[in-house]
C-alpha cells in the first residue's frame, strides 16, 4: 500500500478544515452621511478622503497602498473580533489589532489597531489609532 491513510481516508481525501469566519458582533454596514469635511459621501470613501495615505488632514493615516478593498476587511475583521464598546444609546466604537502594520497614529508613529465608529447600523469612519 503506497498511500498513507489516516482514519482510513487516503491521504489525498484528507485536507485542513477551515473554519467559517466568526459573526459580527453588531450589525453595521456602509451607508452614506453628511460629514462636516467633505460633504455628503459613502462612509469608505469618507475613511479613504479622511485617512488615505495621501490625505492631506493632521490626522492618523492608512499606510502607502492601502486600498478600499483592505480597509473593508479590516473593518469586517474588527465587526467579529474586535473589542466592542456602547457609545451613546445607538453607537459604538471597535478597536481591533489587525496584526500587522496599517498606518500611522496622529504623532505619525506606526500602528497595526484599527478604530472604527458605528452609529444607528452604519459605519461613520474607521482609522488607525
Amino acid at each position: 500500500m503506497d498511500e498513507a491513510t489516516a482514519g482510513g481516508l487516503p491521504e489525498k481525501a484528507v485536507e485542513t478544515i477551515k473554519a467559517l469566519p466568526g459573526p459580527r458582533q453588531i450589525d453595521a454596514a456602509w451607508g452614506a452621511l453628511d460629514y462636516k469635511k467633505g460633504g455628503l459621501m459613502m462612509g469608505i470613501e469618507h475613511v479613504m478622503y479622511r485617512h488615505g495615505p495621501d490625505s492631506g488632514f493632521p490626522v492618523s493615516k492608512f499606510s502607502k497602498g492601502t486600498s478600499m478593498k483592505d480597509i473593508s476587511a479590516y473593518v469586517d475583521n474588527a465587526l467579529r473580533y474586535g473589542k466592542v464598546s456602547q457609545n451613546g444609546p445607538a453607537g459604538y466604537v471597535v478597536e481591533y489589532n489587525v496584526g500587522k502594520i496599517i498606518g500611522t497614529n496622529t504623532l505619525g508613529n506606526p500602528t497595526n489597531i484599527l478604530k472604527v465608529n458605528v452609529r444607528d447600523g452604519v459605519i461613520h469612519t474607521a482609522f488607525p489609532l
